[in-house]
């Protein structure tokens, strides 16, 4: 990632998603020797609106172990868990305003996809998907916790130059197949189209049988 054409400029702004993508990106980074990561600022692309030191919580997993060795604290744009899910949502989106991810774009995003085709907190036939905020609030996630925010798609098809999934685990192959070879794109995953066209799909052997 290191090598990532938008890491040579100045700016970098990064999205990152829960689940299992601490665990990628911790392996990633102990294969760079060096890691330049100093021009970073570290958004998310959801959140669980709970206490940073809760294990479900999304920054509470990067701002350990490995990572927290690589980025500052100041980096992450978090969010304030003590807000209702509606004023957090808010109040993110401000934050992310106030950095430039408007006026500039978010560089690149990260991204999982559950075995439903959920990619952040974007379910499939959640009203969210329906959404016209940049940022919205959940507070009936099908997984849990249930409050939560989330990009919204009109915020990751507008708003980011590059997006890539990295998808790993045979329960993801059906899905995989059908997004890839342009089946069935109703899966949220399905419907990340950046503006750029910049997508890219990084599948482990398991994700990509199907394909």
């Amino acid at each position: 990632m290191k090598n990532h054409k938008f890491c040579r400029q100045e700016r970098f702004i990064i999205g990152v998603s829960g689940g299992s993508m601490c665990d990628i990106l911790e392996q990633g980074f102990d294969a760079c020797k060096q890691p330049i990561t100093d021009r970073w600022t570290v958004i998310f692309a959801d959140e669980r609106i709970v206490p940073e030191s809760d294990s479900q919580s999304n920054y509470g997993r990067y701002h350990v172990g490995r990572l927290s060795e690589i980025f500052r604290k100041a980096q992450f744009i978090t969010i304030n868990p003590e807000l209702t899910p509606e004023e957090c949502a808010k109040d993110y989106n401000n934050k992310l305003r106030d950095i430039g991810c408007y006026s500039n774009g978010v560089d690149l995003l990260l991204l999982g996809m559950g075995p439903d085709g959920h990619t952040a907190s974007l379910f499939p036939e959640h009203p969210v998907l329906r959404s016209e905020l940049m940022v919205d609030s959940l507070i009936d996630s099908p997984k849990p916790p249930p409050e939560r925010i989330t990009l919204t798609l009109e915020f990751i098809n507008k708003h980011t130059k590059s997006v890539i999934f990295v998808v790993t685990g045979d329960s993801k192959a059906p899905v995989v197949k059908e997004i890839v070879n342009n089946i069935n794109s109703s899966y949220p995953a399905g419907r990340i189209k950046p503006i750029t066209n910049d997508l890219s799909w990084y599948l482990d052997k398991d994700a990509a049988k199907l394909l």
